[in-house]
C-alpha cells in the first residue's frame, strides 16, 4: 500500500495531453491579431479547464432604489471560472477560423493542442512585471511603443533561477535571460526582493558589460509578441539557442521551445510558467 501510494504522489502532477476550442468576438476597436490572441488564450484556459475542472467563485452585490416612495432591494450574483490547472506549451500549429456576426463584428475561433498539469504546491507564486522607460513598478505596463526601452521586475519568494523568452507571431523565440554573453544556464534569482533585468545599474560594475539593454520596436501597425518567464527553486539548463549575430537576442525554433518547456515542466514538478503578453505599436 505504501509503495503503491508513492507511485501515485511521483507522478501526480505529470504533464498531460490537452485540447481546446474557443470563439473570441472582437469589438469594434480591436485589430484582427488582438482577437486573435484572446482566441488562442481562451482555447487554451478551454483545453486546460475541460482536463482538470474549474474553480467557480461568486459574489453577490446588492442594489438599493426607491421610486414614488417605495423602496426596493435588487440582488445581482456574478459567477467566474478559474481552470485547475496550467497550459505548458503547443503539441502543433494553433488552427484559427474568422467570421463576422450579424453586427458586423469579427470573430475568431481557435482550436489548440498541447500539453497543460493540474495544479500544485509544489509551484511557488512569482512577480514578472513588463516596466516601459523606468525601473519603478509605476512603469509597469504591456502596451509599448516603438524605440521604448524594455526592462522586467521580478520578485519570488524564495532563491531559485530564472530564464526569460519573448516569442513573436514568426514563431521565433529569442532568448533574453540568461543575457547574450552569459556563461550561466538561468539567472540566479535572490528571494523576497524585487529585481530589476535589463538595466546595468542593478549590476555590481565587473558585471555591466554583460548586461543587454534592450528596445522594442514595430514592423506594422501592431506588433504582438508573447513573454514567457521561467522559475524553479532547483536550477534547470536552458534550451539550445544559437546566436545568430550581432546585437539580436539568441534564438531558436518555436517547436524546440515547446518540446523544452514541456520536458523541463515533466521532470521538476516546482517549475512555475507565466506568459504575458505584449503588444507595440509605431
Amino acid at each position: 500500500m505504501l509503495a503503491f501510494v508513492s507511485f501515485l504522489t511521483l507522478f501526480a502532477g505529470k504533464n498531460e495531453h490537452v485540447s481546446g476550442t474557443y470563439t473570441y468576438i472582437g469589438q469594434g476597436h480591436e485589430s484582427r491579431d488582438a482577437c486573435r490572441e484572446k482566441a488562442y488564450r481562451g482555447a487554451c484556459v478551454e483545453a486546460v479547464g475541460n482536463k482538470f475542472g474549474w474553480i467557480v467563485s461568486g459574489t453577490t452585490s446588492q442594489v438599493e432604489t426607491s421610486s414614488h416612495g417605495k423602496e426596493n432591494l435588487y440582488f445581482q450574483q456574478d459567477h467566474q471560472r478559474v481552470a485547475r490547472g496550467e497550459w505548458i506549451a503547443d503539441d502543433g500549429e494553433p488552427r484559427y477560423e474568422y467570421a463576422f456576426d450579424s453586427e458586423g463584428c469579427l470573430t475568431v475561433t481557435c482550436k489548440v493542442n498541447g500539453f497543460a498539469r493540474p495544479l500544485s504546491n509544489e509551484r511557488l507564486e512569482f512577480e514578472a512585471i513588463p516596466l516601459r522607460n523606468g525601473t519603478d513598478r509605476r512603469d509597469a505596463t504591456e502596451q509599448f511603443h516603438s524605440g521604448d526601452s524594455f526592462r522586467l521586475l521580478m520578485h519570488a519568494p524564495s532563491a531559485g533561477y530564472a530564464a526569460v523568452f519573448l516569442i513573436g507571431d514568426d514563431h521565433t523565440v529569442n532568448t533574453l535571460l540568461p543575457y547574450s554573453e552569459a556563461s550561466a544556464d538561468a539567472v540566479r534569482l535572490k528571494g523576497g526582493t524585487d529585481i530589476i533585468f535589463f538595466d546595468p545599474a542593478f549590476v555590481k560594475e565587473a558585471e555591466r558589460h554583460l548586461v543587454d539593454e534592450l528596445r522594442l520596436t514595430a514592423d506594422s501597425e501592431l506588433d504582438h509578441y508573447r513573454l514567457c518567464v521561467v522559475y524553479s527553486p532547483n536550477r534547470f539548463v536552458k534550451p539550445n539557442d544559437a546566436s545568430i549575430g550581432t546585437l539580436i537576442p539568441r534564438q531558436l525554433k518555436l517547436t524546440d521551445f515547446n518540446r523544452w518547456l514541456q520536458r523541463i515542466s515533466d521532470r521538476d514538478q516546482s517549475v512555475s510558467i507565466k506568459n504575458i503578453g505584449i503588444t507595440v505599436v509605431p
